[in-house]
């Protein structure tokens, strides 16, 4: 069921990694350490606990509306791997590898995707919900944002590329995805789509 329903696992992991985020602020405000990263708080939230929620509903629904197989423990040991290699990395203020994995993660999900619309297991040819276009910008957001991020990091790039990849991956992947699958699932749910 788990294969079949993957949130099963991303989202309690989610939970976790969002408690950890948080938990970070908690550590300072009683004492145990002498300073706060809002980088570290905001990347484990955007980078483990969002990543958490959104690889999970994706890599369940998407199989179903293309009418694909379910993820295999490859695709989703796969991108539990990444999260927890993200996880790591930042709470060892590493944020070169950190990011690293982000982006391994994000281009993970992109893959998975891609099979699952041009699996050739299904019986009736199924066009993907125009909806979800804003899905894939945000991944490609979220990648580039990330590459901007290590090319302002590795001094490649001026600290322009830091600034406005910290603002792609922690603002606006998030609303990229909120816009494809809130504009999804809000008239399904509301009763209004026709």
């Amino acid at each position: 069921r788990i294969f079949q329903e993957p949130y099963w696992l991303f989202f309690p992991l989610g939970i976790f990694c969002g408690f950890i985020g948080i938990g970070h602020w908690l550590v300072y405000a009683i004492g145990f350490a002498n300073a706060y990263s809002s980088y570290m708080h905001a990347s484990i939230q955007m980078q483990t606990y969002m990543i958490c929620f959104i690889g999970g509903f994706l890599i369940t629904a998407m199989p179903r509306l293309a009418q694909a197989k379910p993820a295999s423990l490859i695709e989703t040991g796969g991108l539990m791997f990444f999260i927890f290699g993200i996880l790591s990395s930042l709470l060892a203020a590493k944020w070169v590898p950190a990011n690293l994995f982000f982006t391994a993660s994000l281009l993970w999900l992109l893959f998975f995707g891609f099979r699952r619309a041009m699996s050739s297991h299904r019986t009736v040819k199924v066009n993907p919900p125009v909806e979800f276009l804003w899905v894939l910008i945000a991944l490609i957001h979220g990648i580039l944002g990330s590459l901007l991020f290590l090319a302002g990091t590795s001094k490649i790039a001026g600290s322009w590329a830091i600034l406005t990849g910290k603002s792609m991956t922690q603002h606006g992947f998030v609303l990229a995805v909120v816009l494809g699958v809130g504009g999804f699932l809000a008239p399904r749910l509301m009763g209004t789509f026709k």
